[in-house]
Formats: structure tokens, C-alpha cells, sequence
């Protein structure tokens, strides 16, 4: 028995040591990540300021800008549970035929004014500004009240 405990206490010695080696390893990391940290955010504030001059230079030229009335009637054929996602996908593929674009994004303003208080109740024509960037995204928004 005085052999096994020996070899139990050894063993025990043993796992302790490399727990304590671990617990270092994981200290050490964590000192050299918060050393990475501080030296990155130096560095970040000054390549901050030298971005933003450049982004006020670049506005969006937009190669097309069209006001469009598009029909939304084709919805209403549907179940009311449905009415409203169907009347969203119908204005991204007319907006997407009317500008030939890529990527359409439509802004929440555009989606309210479709979709209303209700979505079982879309409205059945919209009247929307597409505007068209060089990479073929259009951009479909509500246009200026005159």
C-alpha cells in the first residue's frame, strides 16, 4: 500500500505542476494580447483621421435617378397572411427590370410606406426614386415631397 500512495501523491504532484505551468502559459498570452491591444489602438486613431478626409471626398455619383409609380396590385391576389412579403419581393424585381441592376437595396422609409400599419394591407402602387450607382446597385427611396 506504501507503494501505491506514493505513486498516487507522485502522480498528483505531477497533474498540480502542469496546471501551474498551464495557468502561466494562459497569463503570459493574455499580458501579450492586452500589449497587442494598446499598441493597435495607438496606431488606429491616427490612420481614423487620415480616413475620413478621404471618405467626405468620395459622394456617390449616380450613373441613373428615376422616379417610378410601380404597381403593386399583384399582391393582393395572395393570402393576407402573405400580402405584404409579396409586395415587397414584387417592388425589388420591378425596381431591379425598370433601373437593369444587380443589387437593389431598399430602404426601411420605402418599406414602411409599402407595407403601412399592416402587413395584410400593402398598398397597391408606390411611387419611389431609383438611383443607380456605377457598380449596378440601385438604391430605391422615397422621393422629395415638392
Amino acid at each position: 500500500m506504501d507503494k501505491n500512495e506514493s505513486i498516487i501523491e507522485r502522480k498528483e504532484l505531477e497533474v498540480k505542476l502542469k496546471q501551474e505551468k498551464q495557468s502561466e502559459a494562459a497569463v503570459e498570452a493574455k499580458t501579450e494580447a492586452a500589449e497587442a491591444k494598446k499598441e493597435s489602438k495607438a496606431e488606429k486613431p491616427a490612420a481614423k483621421k487620415e480616413e475620413k478626409p478621404a471618405k467626405k471626398e468620395e459622394k456617390k455619383k449616380f450613373v441613373l435617378e428615376r422616379v417610378a409609380t410601380l404597381s403593386l396590385i399583384d399582391a393582393h391576389a395572395k393570402p393576407r397572411t402573405k400580402k405584404g412579403r409579396v409586395a415587397m419581393r414584387l417592388l425589388r424585381a420591378h425596381a431591379a427590370r425598370n433601373a437593369k441592376a444587380t443589387k437593389v437595396i431598399i430602404l426601411p422609409e420605402v418599406s414602411h410606406a409599402v407595407v403601412g400599419q399592416a402587413h395584410n394591407r400593402p398598398a397597391k402602387t408606390i411611387k419611389v426614386l431609383l438611383q443607380k450607382d456605377g457598380d449596378g446597385v440601385l438604391t430605391v427611396s422615397l422621393p422629395k415631397a415638392n
